[in-house]
């Protein structure tokens, strides 16, 4: 009987490899083997001979590095297998998967409501986060695996003679509330990818209504596997009516058999949150949170510093030993990632302008205190203050979400060195994190309580909390003398 079922189970898979449409993909990956293909570390060839303006031109490339976290394996893992259920559940040599893919013919259906669902519907999932968390850069990761387009010759008893397989898309949410906005915007994104004209085309059609079915329609010609639906903003996605207008839109994505990836702000998404059965089927392949390191002393943050700040274009890491390094980054970077690849950028700059091929604390210090980290220090002295009322003052941040995620960080954390910064060129503009937080306007006392360093040693507000992540990245720790 063993042997019965596992010749069934056998000649299934065989038959799911001859679907044609998976032919030049890569096979389903476990989270270990994205763990190795996710992580990226540019190297950076540099002898005793090559000049300054050379080391110069490749600190750039840091922008290309990446160091996965755990919860991106499994990430990249569920979405991989979305996509790849997308394709096997369109199989052309199944008669009913041909019939589907005319199943948003325009001259047949004049609304999306008149499109009839596939066999199996696809899985969706939201990627949301501040700015600067890495959302873009995990996805382009993960999309520099697999070929966007893949040209196909087939026959008659397949449907197609020739096919444009379109394997992966990525398109923008407008900058406006405006459902046609975000049609153009999958239209024009086609059109680089395909070499089309479906942006003129959509112009020509009146209706807006119309103008989804004509979209959805060409995503089923080429077979669209994965479609990824970039930088939802509060203005753009929700907005009461048109926020409700493009969920219909995405669900009726995947019940074409349409993987959909929203990625955004989490304001974005307060509007989708309250419909339970909208964020089940648009979360079925997870919700992913990106948000920068709340304390120093995560396992996350120790592998940023040791990859991230390890990243040299002089010809090995000569760095001098920094005095809690892990701390003095998180408080000049309010222990985000973007802002940490930003400083070590201005400090290697800053060590080839002094004539030096290593960085220093003088260094670092004198990067910290640049114009390039100028412009984003008012958001990292709230991130470093935990100051709900200050993050308040940006209105793309959400409060609430931190004021959470601050209260369950444990009281001896609350407070970061500060004594690292006396005497620094920075000392006067950090002076004020190490201030307790102060209860915000709105009456959220409890929430700012909670976040306050205690140092009168008072535990009102506090919570009790285990220090480290739970969850584990995939980078080695650094070594205890970096730290």
């Amino acid at each position: 009987m063993a042997a019965v079922v596992k010749s069934r189970a056998g000649d299934l898979f065989s038959a799911l490899g001859e679907n044609p449409l998976l032919l030049g993909l890569p096979r389903m990956r476990t989270e270990s083997d994205w763990g190795r293909l996710l992580m990226h570390r540019p190297k950076v060839l540099m002898g005793p001979e090559v000049e300054d303006w050379q080391r110069l031109d490749a600190v750039p490339q840091l922008n290309n590095s990446f160091v996965p976290k755990l919860e991106e394996t499994e990430a990249a893992t569920r979405m991989q297998m979305a996509l790849l259920s997308s394709i096997r559940s369109r199989d052309p040599r199944v008669e009913a998967n041909r019939v589907m893919v005319y199943a948003a013919d325009p001259a047949t259906h004049e609304t999306m409501e008149d499109i009839p669902f596939a066999m199996v519907a696809a899985q969706g999932a939201i990627i949301r986060g501040p700015t600067g968390g890495g959302k873009s850069s995990f996805l382009f990761r993960l999309l520099s695996h697999f070929p966007q387009v893949v040209h196909r010759v087939g026959d008659e008893s397949l449907g197609y003679l020739e096919l444009k397989q379109l394997v992966w898309l990525v398109a923008e949410m407008p900058p406006d509330p405006s459902r046609g906005g975000l049609l153009e915007s999958i239209a024009h994104a086609m059109d680089k990818a395909l070499g089309k004209d479906y942006l003129s085309q959509l112009g020509k059609v009146t209706k807006l209504e119309s103008k989804f079915v004509w979209v959805i329609h060409w995503l089923l010609l080429h077979r669209c596997s994965f479609l990824v639906v970039e930088e939802a903003q509060k203005g753009n996605l929700d907005t009461r009516v048109l926020g409700e207008a493009f969920q219909r839109f995405f669900l009726r994505l995947l019940n074409s058999g349409i993987p959909v990836v929203l990625v955004g702000n989490p304001l974005a998404f307060s509007e989708l949150e309250t419909n339970s059965q909208n964020m089940s089927r648009l979360t079925s392949a997870g919700l992913w949170d990106y948000y920068p390191e709340f304390t120093w002393v995560t396992e996350r943050w120790k592998d940023l510093v040791t990859y991230v700040w390890g990243f040299t274009v002089f010809d090995s890491n000569k760095d001098k030993h920094i005095k809690q390094l892990h701390a003095l980054l998180w408080i000049l970077t309010g222990g985000s990632p973007s802002y940490l690849a930003r400083l070590r950028k201005e400090a290697l700059m800053k060590a080839i302008s002094m004539r030096k091929d290593y960085v220093d604390e003088e260094v670092l210090l004198l990067a910290a205190n640049g114009a390039v980290m100028r412009g984003v220090r008012p958001l990292i002295l709230a991130l470093v203050a935990r100051n709900d009322a200050a993050l308040g003052k940006f209105k793309d941040q959400p409060v609430e979400y931190f004021r959470e995620r601050w209260a369950q960080v444990p009281q001896e954390l609350r407070r970061p060195p500060m004594d690292l910064l006396r005497g620094s060129l920075v000392h006067h503009i950090f002076e004020s994190t190490d201030a307790s937080a102060r209860p915000t306007s709105d009456g959220s006392a409890k929430a700012a309580d909670s976040t306050t360093t205690g140092r009168k040693g008072t535990k009102q507000g506090t919570r009790k909390s285990n220090s480290k992540d739970s969850t584990r990245p995939l980078a080695p720790q650094p070594s205890s003398s970096s730290s």
